[in-house]
């Protein structure tokens, strides 16, 4: 991309890429107006899937005049087309489907895997519907209630971003329904007791994800200091997240196996590494400073006291 630069327009020449294309726009004109000048003459390159950099830095936000244009000189400016996109609604609404899709096929039990079934157990149907109920919150939370930072990425993060849970799908869709898996599960005060664990931890974390929409402004990707009933009880930043390990915990005891506890194991490290990363984000943010609140010293990150 060079661009020609005025007092108050930039005659921008697009090239590279298939792209041989000139546009005049105001130094006024948002980064956006630039990006959708460019995808109207090529609808392929549509805004999201447009990288425009100069000197280093991405065009992403604000107008051009803010990125340090040379008036009267040539300035230089980096494409590059980053593929198909789509939305992190989109992939998270993809993800969070999957493990339902690939338990149930396997929780109806199929004669070509299992051979002539004689029905579930028990076990097996508690199993299926609390792995059904946490994947389906979290399914309705992405579609009604998350707010993302960000407006896109590139396809090939749909299947880095759901191996995880998509595989688990599979594996403990396939070992759990094995007829006649999970027999020794009865109706008794342990199950019903741990039933409602989940559940209650379940609440937890869909609370978490609430109070934090509702804290910010309609239409505001603005990060908030968080505060409410579970930050103060737990004493950590990310309540949601120890919950949704306690949730892992209990399931694990419900139905022990090398594959639940390999999903606790690693999700619980997967979450602890976001957590600790965010956490120092938090107090950075908040540090008493112009103004600032100071973050709550008395917090760690997402076990109490602890980690």
């Amino acid at each position: 991309l060079l661009l020609t630069m005025s007092r108050s327009s930039y005659s921008l020449t697009v090239v590279g890429g298939g792209v041989n294309h000139t546009v005049t726009l105001p130094a006024s004109a948002p980064v956006q107006e630039l990006k959708a000048a460019i995808a109207a003459k090529y609808p392929t390159f549509y805004p999201s899937r447009q990288r425009l950099v100069f000197n280093g830095q991405p065009l992403k936000q604000g107008t051009l005049a803010e990125y340090g244009f040379l008036p009267g000189q040539e300035n230089r400016v980096a494409f590059k087309d980053l593929g198909m996109q789509l939305s992190w609604r989109t992939v998270y609404l993809l993800e969070y489907a999957g493990p339902v899709v690939f338990y149930l096929f396997f929780y109806l039990q199929p004669a070509f895997l299992y051979g002539p079934s004689a029905g579930t157990t028990l076990g097996q149907d508690i199993a299926f519907y609390l792995w059904s109920f946490h994947f389906i919150r979290r399914f309705l939370e992405s579609a009604f209630v998350h707010v993302f930072s960000g407006e896109s990425l590139g396809l090939k993060f749909l299947f880095k971003n759901s191996a995880f849970y998509w595989g688990f799908g599979v594996m403990l869709g396939y070992v759990h329904n094995v007829p006649g898996a999970l027999s020794g599960v009865t109706l008794n005060f342990t199950t019903f007791t741990l039933i409602t664990l989940f559940l209650l931890f379940e609440s937890g974390n869909a609370y978490v994800h609430l109070q934090l929409r509702w804290w910010r402004p309609p239409g505001s990707r603005a990060k908030v200091l968080p505060v409410g009933f579970l930050w103060t009880l737990t004493r950590v930043s990310f309540p949601n997240y120890l919950c949704e390990v306690l949730c892992w915990v209990v399931y694990s005891l419900m139905f022990p196996g090398i594959f639940t506890v390999l999903y606790l194991v690693l999700g619980f490290y997967q979450m602890a590494v976001w957590a600790l990363k965010k956490h120092a984000m938090y107090r950075n943010l908040w540090n008493g400073k112009e103004g600032r609140p100071l973050y709550p010293a008395h917090r760690t990150a997402m076990i109490p006291f602890v980690l």
